[in-house]
């Protein structure tokens, strides 16, 4: 199984030891963004437009190449993100794509039938079968 991690860039670090965790299961997790080349300045005026596309390019060919997403949302009061996240998300529904969000429901998409809510990465990974079961 192929997995895309959707989440606030200011917590890969987390996400990477997640991608590790999920690897040890025999899955993998295709996310380049976790690599830290993406920065999440993006929006600043001193990173180059064909930068800026190249990280959006790679998110998306990413999505596109998981068998499900990954959709992390951050506590309630945690102010707002960017947004990066829900448009991968968006990705997924298009494309019929299982999602499983790990903590609240954030907004109407997350009540669909392809989306399964955990309240805890930990919750998640009970319900992850080892690769090959």
């Amino acid at each position: 199984m192929i997995y895309y991690i959707a989440a606030r860039y200011e917590s890969r670090l987390k996400m990477c030891s997640w991608k590790a965790e999920i690897e040890e299961l025999g899955h993998r997790v295709q996310a380049r963004w976790l690599g830290g080349k993406h920065s999440w300045l993006d929006t600043r005026g001193d990173v180059p437009l064909t930068t800026k596309r190249l990280w959006a390019e790679e998110d998306v060919a990413d999505v596109f190449a998981c068998d499900e997403l990954i959709a992390v949302n951050p506590p309630e009061g945690s102010g707002p993100g960017r947004g990066g996240r829900h448009t991968e998300v968006g990705i997924a529904i298009a494309r019929g794509i299982p999602i499983h969000v790990i903590g609240r429901r954030e907004n109407i998409f997350h009540f669909l039938s392809q989306v399964t809510v955990y309240e805890t990465f930990e919750d998640f990974l009970k319900c992850l079968p080892e690769f090959g079961s």
